[in-house]
């Protein structure tokens, strides 16, 4: 990856790259993790609807 497109996502030294629809997202690992801690109970909750609906 380019080193412009690296400083652009904040890229520094791990990375995750994460499916999402018909592309895919490349994030500073560290980041990554910030994000999915704040937004944890969205997910939950999102799950709990999911289940009762039978999906």
């Amino acid at each position: 990856m380019p080193a412009n497109l690296r400083r652009h996502a904040g890229l520094e030294k791990d990375a995750v790259i994460v499916g999402v629809g018909s592309r895919a997202e490349i994030w500073d690992a560290g980041r990554w993790n910030e994000y999915n801690e704040e937004n944890a109970d969205d997910v939950s909750e999102l799950a709990e609807q999911l289940a009762d609906l039978g999906i």
